[in-house]
């Protein structure tokens, strides 16, 4: 277990490279950082004369998601200033900033290595998706949720639709496909959706609400497999192992639990005693699983 302590405030985003060696986070701390998971130092710029300087620090408010690109080449995150930052990797140069968001950017996610989606809006006020190609920057197109903050992206690895969840206390999973530049559409019922995950082979949905519970979809046929139960808080992050054997869920109530994908049957429960956790991430390579509380973020191997 590898304890990462440069956080000041809730860890609220963790990403993985594509070969599992680099772990990014961001916070409410308005940073944003990139870690070597196998020693837990933390990555700096050359140039720094600071030691324990981050690469990616503003005054912009929150950092609310990160998202690292299939093919490792794009950092992007999302910013309560409306932006969407993006910096090219490994070079951790300065970012490009994306700009067309009315409303601060809670999440995004890549399709692809050549395109990212972004999403927007607050807890009560309407919600915009954009799609940005041509990376770093060009905004293809933005699309109104009306009456809809998105809280949360997902996108399937098999077609590229885009799952959103919403802060509606009703139908909050939407769906969305960038490329046909279709309107977004409410599919699956939810509740004020915080975070969404689709299994590797895009045949499974699993989403979580304020309700406490998360829940796992046959996707293709729309049909609710079953309700995940257990965590004394709400569930605040849910992702799927590399293999999709495995579902994890970080909670408020402090850990982190994995489920069997296909039965739902309760696995195995961390608790690392660092208080809520707001976000939980697999590496790719199904080694390490990294989780993020009030400025910690712990990484352990999954034996």
């Amino acid at each position: 277990m590898r304890l990462l302590q440069k956080h000041t405030a809730e860890v609220r985003g963790l990403a993985y490279t594509p070969d599992s060696s680099t772990l990014a986070s961001c916070g409410e701390d308005g940073t944003v950082r990139l870690w070597e998971v196998a020693t837990g130092r933390m990555i700096l710029k050359k140039s720094t004369p600071w030691k324990d300087t981050p690469r990616a620090t503003f005054r912009h408010g929150i950092v609310y998601d990160v998202a690292i690109s299939p093919d490792g080449q794009w950092l992007a995150s999302a910013w309560g200033d409306h932006r969407v930052r993006i910096w090219s990797l490994p070079a951790w140069g300065d970012p490009y900033e994306l700009i067309g968001h009315a409303e601060s950017v809670t999440s995004v996610a890549f399709p692809d290595r050549s395109t990212l989606v972004s999403g927007s809006g607050s807890g009560s006020g309407p919600g915009e998706v954009a799609y940005w190609t041509k990376l770093p920057g060009d905004v293809h197109r933005i699309v109104p949720v009306e009456g809809q903050g998105i809280w949360s992206i997902a996108v399937s690895p098999a077609s590229g639709l885009v799952a959103l969840g919403t802060s509606s206390v009703t139908d909050a999973v939407m769906f969305w496909q960038p490329k046909s530049f279709g309107p977004v559409t409410a599919v699956q019922e939810g509740s004020r959706v915080r975070s969404l995950a689709f299994s590797p082979d895009g045949q499974s949905l699993a989403h979580a609400d304020l309700g406490g519970t998360a829940v796992v979809w046959d996707f293709d046929v729309s049909r609710k497999r079953f309700t995940l139960r257990g965590h004394q808080g709400r569930i605040t992050s849910v992702a799927f192992s590399p293999d999709g054997a495995h579902l994890a869920t970080a909670s408020q109530d402090g850990t982190v639990r994995l489920w069997d994908a296909e039965t739902g049957a309760p696995r195995a429960c961390y608790d690392w005693e660092m208080g809520q956790l707001g976000c939980v991430a697999f590496a790719p390579d199904g080694m390490t699983i990294a989780a993020g509380g009030h400025r910690d973020i712990v990484v352990w191997d999954v034996e």
